[in-house]
């Protein structure tokens, strides 16, 4: 499969800009009319694609510091006048979509802060991510994806060049950042401040979300896991401002539908791959995960009088509290000094499992001294900010992080760490790919890790109560 390396420019002398060639390309496209019910429609040329490849040949030949091909087509402002009226008006033209998709990607790529003029970059990048907030050019670029997606895996080459270029440019326009705006300050490009809010409720919207997760499911078998470097940044980039902490605290807003819960064989997934600290639990999902916190005006707000069901409901819901009390007053599940371990006992003939006791824990063995106190959350740094997302996004991220916990996390990042695991310089990945992995597994294992261990404060709680109990239950 070829890669998208060409899209760089790397390795490519930059040859010297024909200007009037570069002109008449642009208006080759195609040109706007007026039909007889007086709408504005857009009609292609008869060399258009043709043309849309003269627009790739300029753009992978630009040179990579003065970007001069680049600003061209930003002042013509060619994606807005022919790149988006061609994918709308022509959504069943395989050719031409993607021809046009392949030049939106050129203009997309990460823009390299030592070029010319970096933030005027990123701001024809923003017009270009504006236009893909709008439904119907969002699903004209997934319904590429959609017969070679199921030919798979008995995809050829040009279906899985289409499924590697929809992919990028996703992550293209999910990592163009959003617009800095100090303090009643107002855009003048009229740019909404939250773009990455819009353009994700957008991909939500048109599931775009669940495609890349049936990806990620299939990222461990050929064509997908020569694009785990493009799957790392994409979900990545699609965490970009989220924390842990934020997905584990939000709420379900009213006007959102609670997902329904993965089927059964999803829940068998193994166990999570992060380096050797994935999430616990083998990726079956907690029943937990999908309850909202309790806001503190739900808890005090009065109840009304339990009828016959509801009294059934309430004791099956009070024995399972006291079973939680109990696991909770009998210490924090996940800890460093575990009672053992289970290991594999190679012998010349037969490997068997054995368990392996702790020898701290005896009576006649003085315990290590226990080790320094942490002054700050592990994830302290990271979760300072909050997330700029909406509630109603990040309640969909949230169920989006369940999803993928359940399967296609597990099978991402196992077949990631295999290739990450010779080491810098020695794998075929970057320093960014391991930078987007440890990002990765922050997330889905801080998330897993909140959801599966209580608070400090409430298993105290919990514990305190249960003494309690036994106290008065011995007189």
């Amino acid at each position: 499969m070829s890669g998208m390396g060409g899209l760089h420019g790397r390795g490519r002398q930059p040859v010297e800009l024909d200007l009037d060639l570069l002109v008449s390309v642009c208006s080759d496209l195609g040109s706007v009319y007026v039909n007889d019910a007086g709408e504005k429609r857009y009609r292609k040329s008869d060399d258009c694609l043709g043309c849309l490849k003269d627009l790739q040949r300029f753009l992978r030949n630009d040179d990579p510091d003065l970007r001069t091909v680049f600003f061209k087509l930003a002042s013509f402002e060619t994606p807005r006048t022919d790149l988006l009226p061609l994918l709308t008006t022509y959504p069943g033209d395989e050719e031409i979509v993607t021809a046009a998709l392949k030049v939106l990607t050129f203009l997309t790529m990460p823009v390299n802060p030592t070029s010319a003029d970096p933030g005027r970059q990123l701001e024809a990048q923003r017009a270009i991510k504006v236009m893909f907030c709008k439904a119907e050019a969002v699903a004209v670029v997934l319904s590429l994806v959609t017969k070679p997606l199921s030919r798979h895996p008995r995809m050829s080459k040009d279906d899985a060049s289409t499924v590697q270029l929809v992919l990028s440019f996703l992550r293209n326009l999910l990592q163009v950042p959003d617009e800095v705006w100090t303090q009643g300050q107002v855009s003048k490009s009229g740019i909404p401040q939250r773009l990455q809010q819009v353009f994700l409720s957008t991909l939500f919207a048109e599931h775009a979300m669940e495609l890349i997760g049936t990806v990620c499911s299939h990222a461990g078998s050929r064509p997908f896991r020569d694009e785990l470097p493009t799957l790392l940044s994409l979900v990545s980039a699609i965490l970009s401002g989220v924390g842990p902490r934020d997905l584990a605290g939000v709420r379900a807003p009213t006007t959102v539908h609670r997902r329904a819960a993965p089927a059964p064989a999803a829940q068998q997934a193994g166990p999570a791959a992060g380096g050797g600290g994935g999430a616990r639990g083998g990726g079956q999902q907690c029943p937990d995960w999908d309850q909202p916190p309790p806001s503190q005006q739900e808890q005090q707000a009065p109840q009304p009088p339990p009828g016959p069901t509801d009294a059934v409901l309430e004791g099956v819901l009070a024995a399972r509290r006291a079973q939680r009390a109990g696991m909770l007053a009998a210490g924090p599940r996940l800890h460093s000094r575990a009672r053992g371990t289970f290991v594999r006992q190679h012998g010349e003939h037969s490997e068997k499992v054995v368990y392996l006791a702790n020898r701290f824990d005896k009576a006649e063995l003085v315990a290590a001294p226990p080790p320094p106190a942490v002054t700050k959350p592990l994830d302290a740094d990271a979760d300072a900010i909050p997330s700029t997302l909406g509630s109603d996004v990040l309640w969909q991220m949230r169920g989006w992080v369940v999803e993928m916990l359940a399967g296609g996390y597990n099978v991402m990042m196992g077949a990631a760490r295999r290739e990450l695991e010779p080491g810098l310089g020695i794998s075929m990945m970057d320093a960014d790919d391991y930078a987007n992995f440890l990002r990765v597994v922050h997330v889905f294992t801080g998330f897993a890790r909140r959801m599966q261990q209580p608070a400090p404060a409430a298993a105290a709680a919990a514990a305190a109560a249960e003494a309690a109990e036994g106290g008065e239950g011995e007189q």
